[in-house]
């Protein structure tokens, strides 16, 4: 059974110790913004110059970011399969 998803981005900052006050001033929005993409209420339209200037501040690739901020599902017999 699943359970209430998770947005990548956010297990991203909470690993990087960022915030997302700190992805909006570096790419100059509002930090609500931000919470939207994370939510999935709006999804994240960045340049390819923002998405690089995100991968850079978060110290990853373009192709290690998550195509979608949004909550992606957490399947308990995902995290089974794996131990």
């Amino acid at each position: 059974m699943g359970k209430k998803g998770v947005s990548p981005l956010a297990v991203i900052l909470t690993m990087r110790g960022k915030t997302q006050q700190e992805i909006a001033d570096l790419l100059n929005v509002r930090r609500e913004t931000v919470s939207n993409w994370m939510t999935g209420k709006t999804p994240a339209r960045l340049t390819l110059e923002e998405w690089s200037k995100l991968a850079n501040f978060l110290d990853m690739t373009l192709e290690q970011l998550p195509k979608s901020f949004a909550p992606q599902p957490i399947n308990d017999s995902q995290n089974q399969n794996q131990n």
